[in-house]
């Protein structure tokens, strides 16, 4: 198979501009690590920089004059790689940025981005499996608690609530981002009430009585048990009326969700009625955070913000709100990892910024949340010191922890599965429906073990196995299902 190299026709002329030849010499330095290849249109092609922006080496594998110019068009955008180069870029590496994202072809899948938000619907069969084992009375959030019951689960619930959300909302503003710039603002109102909207509306219907009668049943077995008082009364009220009491169980994150998307194409539409300046100079700001010159200030930036956010809150963590009418801070917080994820997939080249470093963030990421895991344990023991020095040392450490998180398991996951993986495909596809369903089954299956006198931690792990297990089933029967 030929290979056929395009040079620009000044490509080897000197270069009497010192900045230029610093340009010039700092591509071919970086000529081996940045060797970029990617589908176009179906054809494969590797771009490499050798010179400034204007100065392209293209090298195309069975490229024909549109695919050329496809990918020179891109590459030599000067508006894109002066933007760029603005806030600190050089342009040899402003062009190698637009490179990548004007390779990526429009029906591509983020593997790693996908993977990662799989992964955070996933631990939520963990989070609520662990629930029934933490020590403590019951609580209202949660009434059902197993005999047996260990601290680590209290440690596991505390660990997940810091970092399994705010990771899962800047995947969802990846995606938004990706639906805004393939199908515009009216696609992604469309796609979000079908993928939203619709599974938020039928699923509260159908899951949120089964929820209630779960909980009737663990409560009435722990009655019997003498473990509640008498609440005949109530139960007799869900079960008659589960639709009583309303909210929208866990089921809520969709919800927000919905609200951040329209709050987005609202962020939008008067970003398009900007002066082509003031909107020029809003993509310069934007980019120069999250990979030019300013990006050491964006994770200070976003933990500050989150920091001041999180003080708010009624224990350590993000508030968990269920409502309607949910509280600003917890939207806000939730809206800030929204806009984060956005910007990741409008700026070119930011994803794959996140490999370099990746394990180094997750473990720094790692470390914070251990503290956090710390500062929330003593607040716990001290609560009547509500906005004392454990409240502040867990909620830096939350905030801290919750970026560090995010941006080093992106990170790592684009290292990882940087091709599909047919297993991972399937799951990937399976765990919004896994979500869905899991609640009540992971009540029942919690409540059919009660009797086994097995140690606490080998219950909750037979618990988040056969749920799991049961969710993936029902969503393999309901495919197939769908296929015929």
């Amino acid at each position: 198979m030929g290979v056929n190299d395009i040079e620009s026709p000044s490509l080897n002329a000197p270069l009497c501009d010192p900045v230029e030849q610093q340009w010039a010499h700092e591509a071919r330095e970086l000529q081996p690590r940045h060797m970029m290849e990617g589908d176009v249109r179906g054809v494969r092609v590797r771009v490499r920089a050798t010179a400034p922006a204007e100065h392209m080496n293209l090298v195309a594998t069975r490229g024909g004059k549109a695919t050329r110019d496809f990918v020179a068009e891109a590459l030599a955008s000067t508006e894109s790689a002066e933007s760029l180069h603005q806030h600190g870029y050089p342009r040899s590496h402003a062009a190698q940025a637009y490179a990548a994202a004007a390779m990526q072809p429009a029906g591509s899948r983020l593997h790693g981005v996908d993977f990662l938000r799989a992964a955070m619907m996933l631990l939520g069969i963990v989070l609520h499996s662990a629930l029934s084992f933490v020590e403590g009375a019951p609580m209202a959030e949660w009434m059902y608690r197993d005999p047996q019951r260990s601290p680590w689960a209290g440690v596991m619930c505390v660990a997940l609530h810091v970092f399994r959300m705010p990771v899962f909302f800047v995947m969802a503003g990846v995606f938004a981002a990706l639906i805004w710039r393939r199908s515009g603002a009216l696609g992604l109102v469309r796609n979000r009430l079908r993928r939203i909207a619709l599974p938020l509306i039928i699923g509260w219907l159908v899951l949120f009585p089964l929820i209630k009668w779960t909980v009737v049943w663990g409560i009435t077995v722990m009655q019997s048990e003498q473990e509640l008082p008498n609440m005949a009364g109530w139960t007799l009220l869900m079960v008659m009326n589960p639709w009583s009491d309303p909210n929208l169980a866990h089921l809520w994150f969709l919800y927000q969700l919905l609200l951040l998307c329209g709050a987005a194409v609202v962020v939008c539409g008067v970003h398009a009625l900007l002066p082509e300046r003031v909107r020029r100079a809003c993509s310069v700001a934007v980019a120069g955070l999250v990979t030019g010159r300013a990006r050491w200030v964006r994770v200070p930036l976003l933990i500050a913000v989150s920091w001041w956010l999180l003080m708010k809150s009624a224990s350590p963590g993000i508030d968990t709100s269920p409502a309607l009418l949910p509280p600003l801070h917890v939207l806000a917080i939730y809206g800030v990892c929204f806009a984060a994820g956005w910007s990741l997939f409008v700026v070119p080249g930011a994803l794959d910024a996140l490999r370099d470093w990746a394990w180094l963030r997750l473990a720094a990421g790692v470390v914070a949340l251990l503290a956090a895991v710390v500062g929330s344990i003593g607040w716990f023991v001290n609560e009547g010191d509500a906005r004392g020095k454990w409240f502040i040392v867990a909620q830096i450490a939350c905030a801290a922890a919750m970026w560090l998180i995010t941006f080093g398991s992106i990170g790592v996951a684009e290292r990882i599965f940087r091709a599909p993986r047919r297993w991972v495909r399937w799951w990937c596809d399976a765990s919004y429906w896994i979500y869905l369903v899991h609640l009540p089954l992971c009540i029942a299956v919690v409540i059919l073990m009660r009797g086994w006198d097995a140690p606490a931690l080998v219950k909750m792990a037979a618990a988040i196995a056969v749920t799991t297990l049961l969710s993936a089933l029902s969503f393999a029967a309901a495919r197939a299902v769908i296929a015929r």
